[in-house]
C-alpha cells in the first residue's frame, strides 16, 4: 500500500552533503553586500515577527494562569473554620514575680563574691 501525502526526501550521502555545503558556501561568498543586508534585514523581521498561532494562544495561555494563580491562592488562604487561634496564656501571678526577682537578686550576690580580673602593669604581679 503506497502512502500518500508523503513529501519527505531521502535521506542524503554523506559524500552528497558535503558537496551541497561547499555551493553553499561558494554561493555565500559570491554575495553582493546589498543582497547580504536585505538577507540579514528579512531574517531579523522573520526572527520578530508574531506567528498567527503564537498570537492566538496568548489570550488563552494568559487566563488559565491567572485562574490558576487565584485558585492556588484560595487554596492556600486559611480557612476561618479550620484554625482557631489558641488562647494567650495568662501572664505569671504576683507571687511568681517577686520570686523571680529574689532569686535574681541572690544570683547578683553571688557574682559579685567572686573575684574580679583586673589588669595589671607589666612591671606590677597580682
Amino acid at each position: 500500500m503506497k502512502e500518500t501525502g508523503s513529501t519527505a526526501p531521502p535521506p542524503m550521502r554523506p559524500e552528497d552533503l558535503d558537496k551541497v555545503r561547499a555551493l553553499f558556501a561558494r554561493s555565500a561568498e559570491q554575495l553582493d553586500v546589498a543582497t547580504t543586508n536585505r538577507l540579514r534585514v528579512m531574517r531579523r523581521d522573520a526572527l520578530t515577527a508574531d506567528t498567527p498561532g503564537e498570537a492566538a494562544w496568548r489570550w488563552p495561555t494568559g487566563i488559565l494562569a491567572a485562574s490558576l494563580l487565584v485558585a492556588a491562592l484560595t487554596w492556600m488562604r486559611p480557612s476561618s473554620r479550620q484554625a482557631q487561634v489558641a488562647p494567650v496564656a495568662e501572664s505569671a501571678p504576683p507571687e511568681d514575680a517577686a520570686l523571680a526577682v529574689a532569686d535574681d537578686a541572690e544570683l547578683y550576690a553571688w557574682l559579685g563574691e567572686g573575684p574580679v580580673a583586673v589588669d595589671a602593669s607589666p612591671g606590677e604581679s597580682l
